[in-house]
């Protein structure tokens, strides 16, 4: 990730991790290859294939959750991103409480399963999120939960989906022991792993937290704010979501390690991937994934290119470059390595690089 202060600039990452490279549906897939990707071409024919990792399909979390937990030092199957953020914040300094982020949503309640609904497509206005944020403060103050609204300070990172919710200015901290227990069948998994999902196996299994939302879920029937939006023919709060939950447990942030500090979490097609799974915006996601080509894969390419030259950055050492695609729970990286004189050769009577790339990208 990148660096915590503005006062030095950060060399450019050499690990580029690129969430939803590929989707499920058939439709994402079939644009992808219409795709005109130079720079994703070159870095692939550049770049030595590490193999495809897989992750189950019942994992909590998704393929670039783990990748990107991991480089943070994080439980890569329960990160405890809001604690994270706290400590960067100065909230928690010695990374002693619990936290965890908590965002008002709308749950479809059917028959069969309870879903939950993309808590940016509420809009809810600064005075809405704030009333909302006071009547729930009591509730949650009887159980030893401290709910924090807090603004994204200027020397962090722009807010990313693995590590908080969709964004700041719609969700809340939460500090409280009951965040600290974790149950591998019921993680807090982020609302990129739930949106549009059976949401079933994600429940807090803690009794308090189950009230909790049985609470929230009666005050919130009658609250004004609901009210409100319901005259207007707007979609209402009728629940709260829980993610990013736990407790660093001595683990200390305050610096980036060295594999975050290198890494880019390139987040271009994670809403426009999220949006299509549910209406089908793949024009979107063809656009973001050209905007990345250009943006941040050219650089990277310029890397590769300036490696394999003998150049290395001013006065940094050089470190291996690499690229990093993933499906929900897939993802393949590429390295930068000596490529033998005989596998360039070979090189030269394989497919194109666009079928290069149409290749991997089905192994995902």
């Amino acid at each position: 990730m990148p660096p915590d202060s503005q006062a030095a600039p950060s060399p450019a990452p050499s690990h580029v991790l690129v969430p939803f490279a590929v989707c499920e549906d058939p439709a994402s897939r079939q644009a992808l290859r219409k795709l005109d990707l130079p720079n994703l071409d070159a870095l692939l024919q550049s770049l030595l294939p590490q193999g495809v990792q897989s992750i189950p399909l019942q994992s909590p979390t998704l393929a670039h959750e783990r990748l990107w937990a991991g480089a943070h030092q994080l439980n890569p199957l329960a990160p405890a991103w809001a604690a994270w953020h706290a400590q960067r914040m100065g909230l928690d300094p010695l990374g002693q409480w619990a936290w965890a982020w908590i965002t008002p949503c709308y749950w479809q309640v059917a028959q069969a399963q309870v879903t939950l609904s993309d808590p940016d497509e509420l809009q809810l206005s600064a005075p809405e999120f704030q009333a909302l944020l006071e009547s729930m403060q009591p509730y949650f103050a009887e159980d030893g939960i401290e709910l924090k609204q807090v603004e994204h300070p200027p020397n962090l990172p722009t807010p990313l989906l693995p590590p908080m919710p969709t964004s700041m200015s719609t969700s809340w901290l939460a500090k409280g022991e009951v965040f600290r227990s974790y149950d591998v069948f019921s993680s807090y998994v982020s609302l990129e792993r739930a949106l549009d999902q059976d949401l079933t196996p994600w429940m807090p299994a803690h009794p308090t937290l189950r009230r909790l939302q049985n609470e929230m879920q009666m005050l919130m029937y009658t609250h004004p704010v609901n009210e409100a939006r319901s005259q207007a023919r707007r979609p209402t709060v009728n629940s709260f979501w829980i993610s990013g939950a736990g407790a660093l447990d001595g683990i200390s942030t305050s610096s980036p390690s060295p594999s975050s500090a290198s890494m880019k979490y390139a987040q271009n097609l994670s809403r426009p991937a999220l949006q299509g799974d549910l209406q089908g915006d793949w024009q979107a996601w063809s656009e973001a994934w050209s905007a990345l080509d250009a943006q941040t894969l050219a650089p990277l390419l310029a890397k590769v290119r300036s490696a394999q030259a003998g150049a290395t950055e001013p006065h940094a050492p050089h470190r291996q470059i690499s690229l990093t695609l993933c499906s929900a729970f897939k993802s393949h990286t590429f390295c930068s390595g000596n490529v033998s004189a005989w596998s360039r050769f070979k090189r030269v009577f394989q497919p194109s690089a666009t079928a290069r790339r149409h290749a991997f990208m089905e192994q995902l």
